[in-house]
């Protein structure tokens, strides 16, 4: 799908920030052409706390009444099915929702008009239910269960109650496990189907 910018139901072609998205781009695709063990540890613990359950229950669902005896694969598994990646629930549509002191920067708008936009998306695109939710607000956390015909999943961290700035956030959480979480939030974004987010974050530009 061509990739595009939509601001208040208009689409928006030509902007004067389209070489620091493309720069962001470029630095991010660097990033993770090679995912490092240590990342790859990372996303498979997230991987498996937001989707494992559900993975597993679609596994039991195939079985017969005894699980099925260790054999070779054959040549079709081998060359067509071997190249799946780890299972994630699909269609996935990433929403990154950036609040708290980003309003010294931007106009921070509400989480409903994040869903606003995820409900349009769901009108072109109907099996759209399940989000993958990046924020660092825990109302926007608690404001995601009023939406009951939307699967959300979500990195388990504690957040901001209330509006602090960014660096004091982060260092609540510690170096470490701000950096690791947001860059695991990240790449489960870049492989989410469709993103909605907000031109003023600068995780958009990725």
């Amino acid at each position: 799908m061509r990739p595009t910018v939509g601001v208040k139901g208009k689409l928006m072609t030509h902007y004067n920030a389209n070489h620091r998205r493309w720069w962001r781009a470029q630095a991010l695709r660097y990033l993770t052409r090679f995912p490092s063990e240590y990342l790859c540890n990372l996303l498979n613990q997230e991987r498996h706390r937001a989707f494992g359950e559900e993975a597993a229950k679609l596994v039991l669902k195939t079985l017969s009444t005894e699980w099925p005896l260790a054999r070779e694969s054959n040549p079709m598994e081998e060359l067509v099915w071997s190249g799946y990646g780890p299972w994630m629930p699909q269609p996935l549509l990433s929403i990154h929702v950036r609040q708290g002191d980003k309003a010294r920067e931007m106009e921070v708008v509400s989480f409903d008009e994040y869903m606003k936009l995820a409900n349009v998306l769901r009108r072109r695109f109907p099996h759209v239910r399940n989000v993958w939710l990046s924020t660092e607000m825990q109302n926007v956390v608690d404001e995601s269960k009023e939406y009951k015909d939307w699967n959300f999943y979500y990195s388990d961290v504690p957040r901001q109650v209330g509006t602090i700035r960014m660096t004091e956030y982060m260092a609540l959480l510690g170096d470490k496990q701000a950096f690791d979480t947001a860059f695991v939030n990240l790449v489960m974004a870049a492989d989410c189907d469709f993103f909605v987010g907000v031109l003023g974050s600068t995780w958009s530009y990725g």
